[in-house]
């Protein structure tokens, strides 16, 4: 039955993805409007020595993967809007089988006056690899799709942003954070399908020269298909207020909400409340950087039908330096995240993202990942699971240009997975050797 509802999911909106790629090829362009589509086809061989990050002996496989990239971007005078996805299939050689993963969102936003703006986002993603997907990083490395489109550069002076010199990395606009991308390291090693459906809204509004807010709400639900696996819902509301102390410096406040739901049974169903504070700076032309800490709140349902309550250390943390040539984001985050098999967590994510180009042709890559969630309280959904579950690794990728849209890769990376169930899994170590093609707009 998950199974089919979950195929089910994944042919709409699949089918929704290329059908709005498709009209908006061929929709007539509004006046001063802006349409950029672009489709990345990419093929690749490769080895990997453990996958899907299992326990046992003899897990080298050989590999085979194709990759198609949509995206979408469209802006006038009010309004920004982008569609991206990420369909992935790999073929092993040995016991694996096929692995087929799905990537779609969407998200923009729109100017309702010269002071209040309206955000929406979409998303799904499906996949038997989470472990391994989130250290590849990009698109398919984001497990809240929810969390990728808070971009509103493109509306940024038409809200009141001085001038560019603090942007949205810096904190300016309320609810901007760049949040780092966050895996359930409870799913390492299953090679087991997982798929999320979420979405948000949120409005913002300069109140003065100075100050501004946003209120919003975000849902979404998760599936596993394990019959031992606890799907969960997710709904809450989020709330920031930003106040400008200098021309390059912001104090900032965030207040998230949220009830989470487990499907079939009561006990793990939770609520918890995170609210931070913080500065945002920025640091030079190039470098912003922005630290906020807190503490989540949290009450889970037990077994007993009693409520367990824990308060716990939250924060958020982020250094970008976005310079001609070399790009450098650091990430980290701590708060109360539902997991799948350990219920409410205490859930901290590193991220680190690196990019150079190297002449106009050859640029390099490296994405850097850890996630780690250490469950809160004595609350076991399934008996004799680990109170911490932890993943890890790094990614490299070189890619260089034979003209505008052919370009040849090569990748490399290990990752790892590590909890205490007692389980010693060998690290993957992968290599992989590619061509893409771009088809669409070249900026």
């Amino acid at each position: 039955m998950i199974a089919g509802r979950t195929a089910t999911i994944r042919a709409r909106c699949a089918t929704a993805l290329f059908t709005g790629t498709a009209a908006f090829f061929v929709m007539p362009s509004a006046a001063q409007a802006q349409v950029e589509t672009q489709v990345r086809v990419s093929a690749g061989a490769g080895a990997e020595t453990n996958a899907f990050l299992r326990d046992g002996d003899d897990t080298t496989a050989l590999r085979g993967t194709i990759e198609i990239e949509p995206s979408l971007y469209y802006q006038d005078e009010r309004t920004t809007f982008r569609i991206a996805g990420d369909i992935r299939f790999e073929q092993y050689s040995e016991r694996y089988g096929t692995q087929d993963a799905y990537y779609i969102t969407g998200g923009g936003a729109t100017r309702l006056n010269e002071r209040t703006s309206l955000n929406a986002t979409v998303g799904f993603r499906s996949s038997r690899n989470r472990a391994q997907d989130f250290i590849r990083g990009g698109l398919v490395g984001f497990d809240d799709p929810t969390d990728e489109f808070v971009d509103t550069d493109d509306l940024g002076p038409e809200l009141g942003i001085d001038d560019g010199n603090i942007g949205v990395d810096a904190g300016l606009d309320p609810g901007e954070f760049p949040l780092v991308d966050f895996s359930d390291p409870t799913l390492a090693g299953l090679g087991t399908r997982s798929e999320s459906l979420s979405a948000s809204a949120s409005i913002r509004h300069i109140l003065s020269p100075r100050d501004s807010f946003a209120v919003g709400i975000r849902a979404s639900e998760r599936s596993t298909a394990r019959i031992d696996a606890f799907d969960y819902r997710q709904a809450g509301a989020f709330f920031s207020w930003a106040h400008q102390l200098s021309p390059r410096r912001n104090l900032q406040t965030n207040i998230d909400a949220s009830r989470v739901e487990r499907v079939g049974t009561s006990v793990g169903d939770a609520y918890y409340v995170s609210p931070l504070i913080g500065i945002s700076q920025q640091l030079s032309p190039t470098q912003s950087l922005t630290l906020q800490a807190g503490a989540s709140f949290s009450w889970v349902n037990t077994a007993t039908g009693e409520t367990f309550s824990n308060t716990s250390f939250a924060f958020n943390g982020s250094f970008c330096n976005r310079g001609a040539r070399t790009n450098l984001c650091i990430n980290g985050s701590r708060s109360a995240r539902p997991t799948t098999f350990g219920g409410l967590s205490n859930s901290t994510t590193v991220g680190v993202n690196y990019s150079r180009a190297l002449s106009e042709r050859d640029s390099i890559s490296v994405n850097a990942r850890y996630g780690r969630a250490s469950r809160l309280g004595n609350v076991q959904l399934v008996e004799d699971l680990p109170v911490d579950s932890e993943v890890y690794g790094a990614q490299a990728r070189y890619r260089t240009y034979f003209g505008n849209r052919l370009s040849a890769f090569l990748t490399a990376g290990v990752s790892d997975s590590s909890s205490n169930f007692g389980t010693n899994r060998d690290p993957n170590l992968l290599f992989e050797i590619g061509i893409s093609y771009l088809f669409g707009e070249i900026s």
